[in-house]
């Protein structure tokens, strides 16, 4: 008979070979490792993987990636104020930290002053957005109208007018109806930018108790290619949400019963589903390497040391 902690640890047969979840395991660990190092200030390189070496990719913990360290830094002095959940949306919708600090913390929402900014830091040609992602301008001829008027107003003035956050209505919330709810407006969806957002709630006074934190994820393109590719499948094969959901679920699992907790120390099913978009990307790099055609990530420019022996922090 199975020991109570043999029980906890039986699971049913995964469809993934044991190989694919293995290296899966490494590239996240090892993508943590190069985190730990550089911030120790170990000297570079801090792999011998040449695309990890040479390239950007993204964190395993979205909340180490620098734009959501500004954002946590922006929000910490308003951490009980009733506009949070909006300036969330805000952030991300702008998602370039600098324009933000300008910008201000909305205790009052002010949309002209805010279009003002935007179309200022625009004509005095700074960096305002970054190109994480598209938005919808719907009939607005810029960008920054568009964040205005197809983004954040009409959001603002429907929840003014009674249509609350599920996280207003009173008991238990879920990430999932969250992603739903914010989801219905125009230009959000069911996309990157609505789970940005949601993601960020998160980790706020609204979601930190979510049911769902360890059983749902929101797969991206990026995310389905990296199930894919633990299957053996083409990777334009088409599997329904609902099923790769599931499959990031059983990942998710095995990653969290196999994982070096000294690397990992904690895990969430946004880290899984975070990391297959970015094994997927490092996968399609290395074959690329091997085809010696060119890499199209984003080359990583290794930072210098300054007189003092620090590192000057590279763009």
């Amino acid at each position: 008979m199975l020991s109570d902690d043999s029980k906890r640890k039986a699971v049913v047969p995964l469809p993934f070979p044991p190989d694919k979840l293995r290296c899966l395991l490494w590239f996240m660990q090892e993508r943590q490792t190069i985190y730990i190092r550089r911030q120790a200030g170990k000297p570079f390189p801090w792999t011998a993987d040449p695309i990890l070496k040479d390239f950007r990719l993204e964190n395993v913990y979205r909340e180490q990636d620098r734009e959501t360290v500004a954002l946590r830094n922006w929000l910490r002095p308003y951490a009980d104020h009733p506009n949070l959940w909006f300036a969330c949306c805000m952030f991300r919708a702008i998602n370039w930290s600098p324009t933000l600090q300008e910008i201000g913390f909305p205790e009052e929402w002010n949309p002209e002053k805010v279009l003002q900014v935007l179309q200022s830091r625009m004509a005095r040609g700074l960096k305002t957005y970054t190109s994480a992602y598209r938005i919808h301008q719907r009939d607005k001829k810029t960008r920054p109208e568009a964040t205005i008027g197809v983004y954040l107003d009409p959001l603002w003035k429907a929840v003014a007018a009674g249509n609350r956050p599920v996280w207003e209505t009173g008991g238990p919330v879920s990430l999932e109806s969250a992603h739903r709810w914010l989801g219905q407006f125009y230009g959000w969806g069911l996309g990157f930018l609505t789970y940005e957002a949601v993601t960020d709630l998160r980790h706020t006074r609204y979601l930190q108790n979510a049911t769902d934190i360890n059983t749902w994820a929101n797969p991206g393109p990026g995310a389905a290619r990296g199930i894919c590719r633990l299957l053996g499948v083409d990777l334009e094969t088409k599997i329904s949400r609902p099923e790769n959901i599931r499959y990031i679920r059983q990942v998710f699992r095995w990653i969290e019963q196999n994982r070096d907790r000294s690397t990992l120390p904690t895990l969430e099913m946004r880290d899984v589903e975070h990391s297959l978009c970015a094994y997927d990307k490092w996968r399609r790099a290395h074959e690329r390497l091997r085809a010696s055609q060119p890499v199209t990530l984003e080359r990583f420019t290794p930072p210098r040391r300054n007189l003092f022996g620090g590192f000057v922090r590279s763009a």
